[in-house]
């Protein structure tokens, strides 16, 4: 199967950046184990959820030489968070719905060059980018927290990218370490716990 070119990857860039203020919001707090696995050598990431970029914007500065791709669909719709079913109205920043792109954008600004995002659900962004000739190093997968699009996060990440390091977020949801473990027991993985609650596969 040819590869297509990651030059043709749409860009989402606009030409002017929006008239917002940065936005610091999120809840990122892996500081420590980033700084560890993304070192210099890391040359392409890929983030699956990625809401306003704290974690974006801190990967891209642990690894000033990388690409990161961010697939998220940064959707007006609340449904589309927690999916529809969570008490997400009462969480913290949840008023930025009709913003989340243009906040983004904006937060981001500075890394247009190295920063790539694709806005799509998760599994329809993973078969985009398994379109293109490119090997990612790690992905980071922070999206829907369901048992059954975690599951298909890892599945599909590793189909893409065989050799790619899988690490993720929010290991204390019920949902997301089920299916952390369940994947790891069918398919020859340990999982690693970080004081931070970040899990990472690690091959036997």
């Amino acid at each position: 199967m040819i590869k297509l070119d990651i030059n043709m990857l749409p860009k989402l860039w606009p030409t002017e950046k929006p008239n917002l203020d940065f936005d610091s919001h999120g809840w990122f707090s892996h500081h420590r184990v980033f700084q560890q696995i993304f070192t210099k050598d890391v040359k392409n990431v890929c983030e699956l959820g990625s809401w306003l970029g704290s974690s974006t914007r801190f990967i891209l500065d642990c690894s000033p030489s990388c690409n990161l791709y961010a697939i998220d669909h940064w959707s007006k719709d609340i449904k589309d968070y927690g999916n529809g079913k969570t008490a997400l109205p009462i969480n913290p920043g949840i008023e930025k719905i009709s913003t989340l792109w243009n906040q983004f954008i904006v937060n981001c600004w500075d890394y247009r060059e190295r920063l790539h995002p694709i806005r799509a659900y998760t599994n329809d962004g993973l078969r985009l980018l398994g379109e293109f000739d490119i090997k990612m190093d790690v992905v980071y997968i922070d999206a829907s927290h369901s048992y059954e699009n975690v599951y298909n996060d890892i599945t599909d990440s590793l189909k893409n990218w065989p050799d790619a390091k899988i690490i993720g977020d929010d290991y204390t949801w019920d949902t997301v370490r089920k299916a952390v473990h369940d994947y790891a027991d069918c398919n020859g993985f340990e999982v690693e716990v970080t004081p931070s609650k970040c899990w990472i596969l690690n091959k036997k």
